[in-house]
């Protein structure tokens, strides 16, 4: 019981402290988590002055509202996540699907496997096969021209640079092309399986 009393006394003391020294502040939240609701840079012209007001609620931005005010320009609501207090939107310029494509069939298999590509230019190919800690195995083709257009299929036997067969298990596999004509090099990696 007496506890009671000295919790309740405290807190009769420190409440009223704790409240002035609140109101004697500017009202300027910058970042906040509202659980029912949110803004985002809106402000209101009050008696007491402009008050800023920047808050979330745990969704996307949906909705963005303005509401006239009496004493100044009104209030712009964002309700969402986070909105953003840009207005201003860029855009990132698409590139092209490109026509450059690998796969290898069959996928997972035991003894062969034809690797199969198609490129939007004339290039050199070299495709290498590399183990899952990312050491050379097998290099298929070594910088020999393709046409573009058509689908290409090489065949390769499942056996290392040596001549020795592979075991079981993933293998990376990576076509680089050089295209002929401008353009810049790049590669093109897939997975394939070799089961016993």
């Amino acid at each position: 019981m007496k506890k009671t009393i000295k919790l309740l006394l405290v807190t009769a003391i420190l409440l009223p402290v704790v409240l002035f020294t609140t109101q004697a502040q500017d009202a300027k939240l910058l970042k906040s988590v509202i659980g029912a609701g949110g803004t985002v840079g809106s402000t209101v012209t009050t008696d007491n002055g402009t008050i800023t007001l920047n808050g979330t609620v745990a969704q996307t931005a949906v909705e963005t509202k303005t509401l006239a005010g009496t004493a100044g320009p009104g209030v712009t609501i964002h309700e969402g996540f986070w909105t953003p207090g840009v207005k201003t939107v860029t855009g990132v310029e698409e590139e092209g699907t490109s026509a450059n494509t690998l796969s290898n069939y069959p996928n997972p298999f035991s003894t062969s496997t034809n690797i199969q590509f198609t490129l939007e230019n004339n290039s050199n190919v070299t495709i290498r096969v590399y183990d899952i800690n990312g050491a050379l195995v097998s290099t298929v083709v070594s910088n020999q021209l393709f046409s573009a257009g058509t689908p290409q299929n090489v065949s390769w036997d499942a056996k290392d640079q040596y001549g020795t067969q592979l075991s079981s298990g993933s293998y990376l596999y990576e076509l680089s092309i050089e295209p002929m004509t401008g353009g810049r090099s790049f590669s093109l990696r897939n997975v394939m399986v070799i089961v016993k």
